[in-house]
């Protein structure tokens, strides 16, 4: 029931912070949403102010889905204090080695997001996805059709088609690749890389399977520098615009799509992507970077080499190859760029203590408005502007200005009407292509999605991640 999210959400110890998203117009300081349950079937949610970009956040914008709001009280209740005595609690709180008395950490572990469908707790959690979790084992995920799944068919046929999901891990992208050859696998899509895709078209016939190509539902690998990094010298130089402009000049994007997409790929519009080594140069000797070392590099204001030390972990293939070339294309213009690879679990830490000065990663931003937010987070352009910016002052490195206007606009095209939001996203736009903020690399990658030729309702066009999203109409074909 929706009237029980609120049991948690406006708990302090469940929820320390209530969520921007259900707050007016998606204001750090905006009112929370308002409930009225009308009877068992609808529920009313109002604002404060208008909010018109809310059900996207509800359908999609993060990946948050119904989870954050919608709760199966009949089950949840069993680890929360309002319906369960503390004294029947602890013996779970002492299971999971929490402190005495931490039942708001219990609640949270067994409450299963939407991120968390994965999570070996999830088996048994009532959900209102297609297919549910009901077994876990080291290398293999079940899942089973959910009898209680509220979409049907055209024909009144309850959805989804497909008795059970069969989800296996494995060591590497080659032995998913190794599988998909010998005819193994029904689906597969973010593992399925360009690099094999004429391996994967040779083996098609003998692998009963056939390969999709559809487009990325993101810019694949976008550099970004941080302007919040406390050195005063980085700062400086990386603030100028015209360093970011000559650096995105001197990036040959057309070598890019050959060499690492194979020609999948197009030149990006959300910044320049002219290739100007010679106007790169003139820009950089006109900011004061005209004095160079022994080995040709150029010297920042402080006399000393500038260097760019790029860490970056290995989200996807094609970041680390993206940024070999990128580090190279800077290199013949001066500017000393290194690369080192780190693993994820330290890149998420040090980008968030900002202790990144350039890193490589996807974002969202020039794609789709609904995740404009997640710019920010997604790269390390600035983590104390984002907190100062989602904590309405009280935390983090006030911004300057013309950047305020950047995340007031980002923020207002989650709130305003669709009608509204295309004028909003343009402006942003604008702001992002005059200022280069970031080094939009390529744009409307494609993807390869291996399907078996038995599957069907596989579509042909946009992007393939949205086959995951109406996986419940896929069918296996007699």
């Amino acid at each position: 029931r929706p009237e029980f999210a609120l049991d948690f959400l406006l708990n302090e110890k469940v929820t320390p912070t209530f969520p921007r998203w259900m707050r007016s117009a998606n204001k750090a300081d905006g009112e929370p949403l308002k409930l009225e349950v009308i009877d068992d079937y609808t529920f009313r949610i109002s604002f404060a102010e208008p909010y018109e970009g809310f059900i996207a956040q509800l359908a999609i914008a993060g990946w948050k889905g119904y989870t954050e709001l919608l709760k199966p009280k009949h089950y949840l209740k069993n680890f929360h204090i309002r319906y369960t005595p503390l004294e029947k609690l602890e013996p779970l709180i002492k299971e999971e080695e929490l402190a005495k008395g931490e039942w708001w950490t219990l609640f949270n572990m067994e409450d299963i997001l939407n991120w968390e469908l994965t999570n070996r707790r999830a088996v048994g959690f009532p959900t209102l996805n297609p297919w549910m979790l009901v077994e876990v084992t080291p290398t293999v995920f079940t899942y089973e059709r959910n009898p209680y799944y509220f979409k049907v068919d055209a024909e009144g046929n309850q959805l989804p088609y497909i008795d059970m999901v069969r989800d296996e891990l494995v060591a590497d992208v080659e032995m998913s690749t190794m599988k998909v050859l010998a005819g193994e696998v029904d689906f597969l899509r973010e593992d399925a890389t360009l690099e094999s895709l004429a391996l994967y078209k040779e083996s098609e016939e003998a692998g009963g399977y056939r390969v999709v190509l559809l487009d990325m539902h993101v810019t694949p690998v976008d550099i970004s520098l941080s302007f919040t990094y406390p050195d005063p010298v980085w700062q400086k130089v990386v603030r100028d615009v015209r360093f970011r402009k000559a650096l995105n000049m001197a990036i040959n994007r057309e070598e890019i799509i050959d060499a690492v997409y194979f020609g999948f790929a197009e030149l990006p519009t959300a910044v320049p992507s002219v290739y100007d080594p010679q106007k790169a140069n003139q820009l950089l000797d006109e900011m004061g970077l005209n004095r160079r070392d022994a080995e040709g590099y150029r010297l920042g204001p402080d006399g000393k080499t500038f260097v760019i030390p790029f860490e970056i972990a290995m989200h996807a293939a094609d970041i680390v190859p993206v940024t070999e070339l990128v580090v190279e294309c800077w290199k013949k213009v001066g500017i000393k760029a290194t690369m080192k690879t780190i693993d994820p679990g330290l890149w998420g830490t040090r980008k968030a203590v900002n202790e990144l000065k350039a890193t490589s990663m996807w974002t969202s931003l020039p794609v789709w408005h609904n995740f404009a937010h997640f710019f920010w987070g997604d790269t390390t352009i600035g983590p104390p502007w984002d907190l100062w910016y989602t904590t309405g002052g009280k935390e983090g490195e006030e911004p300057p200005a013309e950047v305020k206007r950047f995340l007031d606009l980002l923020y207002q095209s989650l709130a305003v009407s669709p009608e509204e939001v295309q004028k909003v996203r343009n402006e942003y736009l604008r702001l992002l292509y005059e200022n280069v903020y970031f080094f939009n690399i390529v744009d409307k990658v494609k993807y390869s999605l291996i399907v078996s030729e038995r599957l069907g309702n596989v579509q042909h066009k946009g992007f393939a991640i949205t086959t995951n999203f109406a996986a419940e109409q896929l069918f296996f074909k007699p």
